[in-house]
C-alpha cells in the first residue's frame, strides 16, 4: 500500500476474495496488473476482476485509496503471494500521479503478461477493462514511482519473474524482522496477526541506507541461475516452492521436466542472492508446511556454508494469506 494506490501481482483461483478484503471492496487504488505467466491457477480471477471493475465504472467510481494483494505476489505498497499475502513496503512516493484513473472516466486498467499461449492472451485481450501489453525481458511499464525488471524463468508456460524497486521511505525501519522463526520481540512469526506489518529487511539498517527498497516474486519455475541475478540484494524474496524434494531428481524417460522449485533449492537462491528475507509459496496440495520451511533453511546454511554471500541465519518462512511485510 502505498500513495493511495497498489499494483497486483497474480490472480488466481480465489484471491479476488482475498484483493477484496485488502482492499475493503474498493477496486479504485490499483493502479496495474502483473500476470507472470497464463496459467489458470495465476490467473483464473481476472475474470472476477474484470466484472468487479464494469460495476465499479458504471456506478462512476472516482479517485479512492487501496491496495493490492494478489495469488501469487503483489508488489507497489501492498504485494501479495500465492496464499494471499499482502506486504507493505515503506517504499517512497510510489505510484500515484501518472498511473490512469480507470474507474469512472473510461481509462483501462493497464495488466501486463506474457504474449503466450496465443489463446489465453487473446482471451485478455478481448477483455474491455484492461489495456493488456505484452511483458519481456525489456518492458519499462511506467509504473511512477517504482523500477520494474523482469527475467524469463523456466516454466512450461512463458514466464516471467519480476523485481520491483523504489526509494526507501524515510520512515521505514529495518526492525521487527523475523530471524530463523522468531521476531524480534521474541514471538513466532506465527504469532503475528495477519494484518500486522513486520520488516522485511531482516539484516541490519545500516546496510540497507540509500539502497532502494526491492521486492522480488519469480513466478513459477525450475531452477535457473537467473533468479538469483534478478534477487541479489532484495530486501523481499517470495518463490515458488511447489516442486517436493524428491521430484528435484531426474524426470524419467518420457516424463516432463521440472517446473518448480523444492524448498532446499529456494533456500540456496536466497543465500546465494544474499537477500534480506524468504517466503516461500505455491506449496503442492498436502505439503508438510513446516517440513518445507526447514528444508529451505538446511538449503540456506549449506550455500552460506559453501561461500553463498547469504547469511545462514536468512529469515524464511512460508508466506501467510492476508499478512503485511514491511519492507
Amino acid at each position: 500500500q502505498n500513495a493511495g494506490q497498489s499494483i497486483v501481482i497474480d490472480l488466481g483461483s480465489g484471491a479476488m476474495a482475498n484483493l477484496m478484503k485488502v482492499l475493503c471492496s474498493d477496486l479504485r487504488g490499483v493502479g496495474a496488473v502483473f500476470l507472470t505467466h497464463l496459467h489458470a491457477d495465476h490467473t483464473s480471477d481476472i475474470a472476477v476482476l474484470r466484472y468487479a471493475l464494469s460495476i465499479a465504472s458504471a456506478s462512476g467510481a472516482g479517485d479512492g485509496n487501496g491496495t493490492g494483494a494478489g495469488n501469487s505476489a503483489g508488489a507497489g505498497n501492498r504485494t501479495g503471494a500465492a496464499s494471499g499475502v499482502s506486504a507493505v513496503n515503506g517504499i517512497g512516493a510510489g505510484i500515484s500521479a501518472g498511473v490512469a484513473r480507470w474507474a469512472g472516466d473510461g481509462a483501462k486498467l493497464p495488466l501486463f503478461c506474457p504474449d503466450k499461449p496465443d489463446l489465453e492472451y487473446a482471451v485478455l485481450k478481448s477483455y474491455g477493462q484492461f489495456d493488456v501489453a505484452p511483458v519481456s525481458e525489456t518492458l519499462d511499464p511506467r509504473v511512477p514511482g517504482l523500477k520494474f525488471r523482469f527475467a524469463a524463468m523456466r516454466h512450461p508456460y512463458p514466464c516471467f519473474a519480476l523485481s520491483a524497486e523504489a526509494p526507501r521511505s524515510a520512515g521505514a525501519q529495518d526492525s521487527g524482522a523475523c530471524a530463523d522463526g522468531a521476531c524480534a520481540n521474541g514471538a513466532s512469526a506465527n504469532d503475528v496477526p495477519a494484518n500486522d506489518a513486520r520488516s522485511a529487511s531482516g539484516r541490519g539498517g545500516s546496510e540497507s541506507r540509500g539502497k532502494p527498497a526491492k521486492f522480488v516474486f519469480s513466478g513459477d519455475t525450475a531452477w535457473n541461475e537467473d533468479i538469483i541475478a534478478l534477487a541479489e540484494g532484495a530486501d523481499l524474496l517470495v518463490l515458488d516452492a511447489g516442486l517436493a524434494s524428491s521430484g528435484a531428481a531426474a524426470p524419467a524417460p518420457g516424463k516432463p521436466p521440472a517446473a518448480h522449485l523444492t524448498p532446499e533449492e529456494c533456500g540456496i537462491i536466497a543465500a546465494r542472492a544474499n537477500v534480506k528475507r524468504l517466503l516461500l509459496t505455491h506449496f503442492a496440495p498436502g505439503s508438510d508446511v513446516a517440513r518445507c520451511v526447514k528444508e529451505a533453511r538446511a538449503g540456506a546454511q549449506k550455500a552460506a556454508a559453501n561461500g553463498a554471500p547469504g547469511s545462514k541465519a536468512i529469515p524464511i518462512e512460508a508466506a501467510v494469506a492476508l499478512r503485511s511485510y514491511e519492507i
